[in-house]
């Protein structure tokens, strides 16, 4: 390969940024202020954080900004249930399962404690209340019925469960029950960011998870939201929060400003206040001082690539991964594109075969990288293309 090189923009630096704090008055809603903010690190966060296990991703790149042991195994509680969530996400958007499909309540599903919608043995309930009663209250009950609907029994659910945990890479998550309650249903803040980003892609549930009240079962049952900051935090999509003896109080809370969606997940906080306040903090921070970033791949990079014995002369490129990567807020002019590929293909050419690569380097190394490759197949010459094309050339002569 020959190298070519492409510069992209020159010197930034990061800059300072606020936090800001939002009040809470009872019941009343309240929006995030921003007039009496406070400056604030991610040093300061480390230190003033009570939670014992946090983490905040930026969904579309996956991309970690802040941590604070996340690798730590610690019981899911309530949280198990954004697995439900994703299942059934996943069902609704293969038309595998419908919003208005009534469901039979079983025996098993009403013998669940803690909490619940208090189903009877019989009773029918369509799986949109079931869905709410899980994404705004934490129903057990409501949670088992879609386990056993969809897995066709609680254990070849917790089957699915795990088996889509290894697809997405949490590699240490184990579950041992549907709704959480049990101590050997265990997780990470980094496992929990990575379900939530994937529960992200599925527009259609935010509008649960922001729900602050509704009611099921003909209105006997009213669901009120433990996420306090669907109420308060500009730009809140969601998820859940939740309080056990074992896991301790935890918040998902995923938000979403401009183009750019933060997930920060805080377990085991000091109080059932705590959590709320410093999940504002870290997603201030992370709106601050972040900022999404796609460099424009110039003509040079992304020219056509000529095609030695082929039915067409030349093959578009494309990058495999989309460039978009997530940097401290203006630091850009850092950021130096760099390329290389190849100047002649010999055909045949697949589609998709690699041709170079781009990457994105700052000071410290590498940032990404993406194979270039064809954007199409390019087939051998044949004879009578061979002729056709000597043939063309030679009338452009005369």
């Amino acid at each position: 390969m020959k190298l070519k090189k492409l510069l992209s923009i020159a010197l930034g630096t990061l800059i300072a940024f606020n936090l800001s704090i939002t009040a809470f008055a009872g019941g009343t809603d309240v929006t995030d202020e921003t007039n009496d903010a406070v400056e604030a690190t991610a040093e300061t966060l480390q230190s003033e954080c009570t939670a014992k296990s946090v983490i905040m991703m930026e969904a579309k790149t996956g991309t970690t900004i802040f941590e604070i042991e996340g690798e730590k195994s610690v019981p899911m509680s309530h949280l198990a249930k954004l697995m439900t969530m994703l299942i059934v996400a996943e069902e609704v958007d293969a038309q595998r399962l419908k919003l208005d499909e009534k469901l039979t309540v079983s025996a098993n599903a009403n013998s669940q404690g803690g909490t619940q919608i208090w189903l009877n043995v019989g009773e029918t309930i369509s799986v949109l209340e079931l869905l709410k009663a899980i994404t705004i209250g934490n129903a057990n009950d409501a949670c088992m019925v879609l386990a056993e609907k969809i897995g066709g029994s609680e254990q070849e659910f917790i089957s699915m469960m795990n088996q889509k945990a290894v697809e997405l890479g949490m590699e240490r998550t184990h579950f041992e029950d549907v709704t959480g309650m049990s101590d050997g249903t265990i997780s990470t803040a980094r496992d929990i960011g990575i379900l939530a980003v994937e529960i992200t892609k599925y527009e259609f549930i935010n509008e649960y998870t922001c729900t602050w009240m509704d009611y099921v079962r003909g209105e006997q049952v009213e669901l009120v939201n433990t996420n306090r900051l669907i109420r308060s935090y500009n730009g809140i999509t969601g998820m859940k929060a939740c309080s056990s003896d074992t896991a301790g109080n935890c918040l998902v809370a995923t938000a979403k400003r401009g183009e750019m969606t933060l997930i920060c997940v805080i377990l085991d906080s000091q109080t059932k206040d705590t959590r709320f306040d410093e999940g504002k903090k870290i997603l201030n921070h992370g709106f601050a001082a972040y900022e999404l970033y796609t460099p424009k791949l110039s003509k040079e990079i992304m020219s056509k690539v000529s095609v030695h014995n082929g039915k067409e002369l030349k093959v578009s490129l494309k990058a495999e991964k989309e460039a978009t990567i997530i940097i401290p807020k203006g630091s850009s002019s850092n950021i130096k594109v760099v390329f290389e590929k190849e100047e002649v293909l010999q055909a045949p050419v697949k589609a998709g075969s690699k041709v170079g690569y781009v990457r994105l380097v700052d000071p410290e190394g590498v940032i990404f990288e993406s194979d270039l490759v064809a954007e199409k197949k390019v087939e051998k010459m044949t004879f009578g293309t061979a002729f056709k094309r000597l043939w063309t050339n030679m009338l452009k002569l005369c």
